[in-house]
């Protein structure tokens, strides 16, 4: 039995598994024509939406697969898009082994009905190793790999350019109640294996809105096992010109989000130096004025001949600009 066959079969047992286990009680249908090496089966009833898979084994030089998803709900939103998909041996030399090579595109996607970033991608498997090269769209690439095989080890990296921030909120808490405004840049690592999930994730946001916080800009720095990240050296600048420092843990599996979200520590920003502590509050004034006032606090240690007594002076300066 040549490579091919035995990949087709493979590909085919996976499929019959899925089929008597996740779908168990789902209706499904298709065929399989051994002579011109093509299967399909499609998930759901003939007269509904649904999953159609078919694989091709028919060309020599590669296998092509393609994956129909038409309005597939879940408990967020709701997805359509089409998946073509090519996979061809290719040969390492150097090690003398033959490895996998695919691509994968997405076309006419829509999520809750609304046309979305197609994407594109290039894969190695390798080893039982799934090595992302780039699985991206405009606004994201993530790259990395995956062991296939049990613990399933990963060490993905997921970049992020101006993403809406309510669908990267949508994809963290898996809910759509927020009120928001602005977009998210950053990075986000995850490493670990199945049950054991490590995210580092830097992210950032400006001029937006998340429910009744209206913020300037937002720095967030995120780590920790998934679901408990504990979220540290991060700062929120409102609109009004005050700036915090924010920390706290923050459980993605607890639904109460906003209430997470008051319990966070915040504390002003401040400047620290041997001798002082400083912070400031901007007011900014109206657009009419044109003028912004600053208020600046500091609380000085005094000293009298090099030792400490133990007293303080706090001071206020008030700054106006036009």
């Amino acid at each position: 039995m040549n490579s091919k066959t035995k990949l087709f079969f493979l590909i085919l047992g996976i499929l019959v598994q899925l089929s008597s286990n996740a779908f168990a009680g789902y209706p499904f249908y298709g065929n399989i024509d051994l002579q011109k090496k093509q299967f399909n089966i499609n998930f759901g009833r003939a007269d509904e939406d649904g999953i159609g898979l078919n694989l091709d084994f028919s060309d020599e030089s590669q296998y092509r697969f393609n994956l129909n998803l038409e309005h597939i709900k879940t408990s967020v939103f709701e997805i359509s898009t089409q998946l073509d998909g090519a996979l061809k041996w290719e040969r390492d030399e150097i090690k003398a082994q033959r490895f996998l090579q695919g691509q994968i595109a997405t076309h006419y996607s829509l999520l809750n009905y609304k046309p979305v970033d197609d994407l594109v991608g290039q894969f190695e498997i390798n080893n039982q190793v799934l090595s992302l090269t780039s699985l991206a769209t405009e606004k994201f690439n993530l790259n990395g790999t995956i062991e296939l095989f049990p613990p399933y080890k990963m060490d993905l990296t997921l970049h992020l350019s101006h993403i809406p921030m309510k669908d990267f909120l949508v994809v963290w808490t898996n809910t759509d109640d927020f009120n928001t405004e602005g977009l998210v840049s950053g990075k986000i690592q995850i490493a670990g294996i199945s049950n054991h999930i490590l995210v580092n994730a830097n992210l950032e946001s400006s001029k937006g809105v998340v429910d009744e916080l209206d913020f300037e800009a937002i720095v967030l720095n995120m780590e920790g096992p998934y679901p408990v990240l504990l979220i540290n050296n991060s700062t929120v600048s409102q609109s009004n010109g005050m700036s915090f420092n924010v920390d706290g843990y923050f459980d993605l599996s607890n639904k109460s989000y906003k209430r997470q979200i008051k319990d966070l520590n915040l504390s002003p920003v401040v400047q620290k130096g041997d001798s002082q502590w400083e912070w400031t509050i901007k007011q900014k004034a109206d657009q009419e004025a044109e003028a912004d006032s600053e208020f600046k606090y500091f609380l000085r240690k005094k000293e009298s001949s090099g030792v400490k007594d133990g007293s303080d002076m706090m001071g206020v300066e008030q700054k106006l600009k036009f």
